[in-house]
């Protein structure tokens, strides 16, 4: 698994590699984490694809956009983080899950189909 770039897992699945036009930088993005959040990332994208679940494809590679950009999270508790993203900034905790945005909570253009936002990713992430 650890030979595998993440741009690499979407070209082999072939559905998303429109995505890596909005996400140019995956290449870059990838070489910056460290083992330990490569590995937490890719078993992330494989599951992700698997399943065809292409919103989570999207907000993971755009966790990975915000971890590149810097000074999204903060922790602002033991257990909680404050993300901003690019609709507001959201109170995360990993453990229960839990974020404030539609996504997560299946609210507004979610409406009854919550997923993992990319403020959750970026979160666990961060923790790897």
């Amino acid at each position: 698994m650890s030979g595998i770039s993440l741009a690499s897992a979407i070209r082999l699945d072939g559905r998303y590699i429109p995505l890596l036009t909005r996400f140019p930088r995956v290449d870059q993005m990838w070489l910056d984490l460290t083992q330990a959040r490569r590995r937490t990332t890719l078993a992330l994208m494989l599951s992700y694809l698997a399943g065809g679940q292409e919103v989570q494809v999207e907000k993971l590679l755009l966790a990975l956009e915000y971890l590149n950009e810097g000074n999204r999270i903060s922790s602002f508790d033991e257990d909680w983080y404050r993300v901003r993203g690019d609709h507001g900034l959201y109170s995360v905790r990993l453990v229960p899950a839990s974020c404030e945005c539609p996504l997560f909570l299946g609210e507004g253009k979610f409406q009854g189909n919550p997923g993992t936002c990319s403020h959750f990713l970026l979160a666990m992430i961060c923790v790897a």
